[in-house]
């Protein structure tokens, strides 16, 4: 689960799309192909990436942004994500735009965001 971890709310003007992704030894992401199943990843370098935020969607402290998918383990033995899972987050990340609220958005963006205590949308 790919998670925004910032302690911000803004409005996503962009995200990528459901479909496999490469890893490349510079830290990229590069979109390879449509895909709905996610057992045609062919290696650890690929991943199936489904998204959950769309444009149009607020991200805020905890937004479940995306879900990846990919062979081997994104682990470490003291069960921390390893460099792998990091450069695919990170990578990912960049995937999505978004802009900071205008004033007369950010109230209704807090009511949404916060429901109780827990962040929701």
């Amino acid at each position: 689960m790919i998670k925004h971890t910032t302690d911000s709310v803004e409005l996503i003007t962009s995200a990528p799309p459901t479909d496999v992704w490469r890893l490349h030894d510079n830290g990229q992401v590069e979109y390879v192909r449509m895909q709905t199943h996610r057992r045609t990843v062919e290696s650890e370098q690929e991943a199936f990436f489904l998204r959950i935020a769309k444009p149009g969607d607020y991200k805020y402290e905890g937004a479940d942004l995306g879900i990846l998918i990919t062979p081997g383990r994104l682990m470490t033995e003291e069960f921390e994500l390893n460099d792998r899972a990091r450069a695919w987050t990170k990578g990912i990340l960049s995937q999505f735009v978004s802009r900071p609220l205008q004033p007369t958005e950010t109230v209704v963006a807090e009511e949404i965001a916060e429901v109780g205590n827990f962040k929701m949308m």
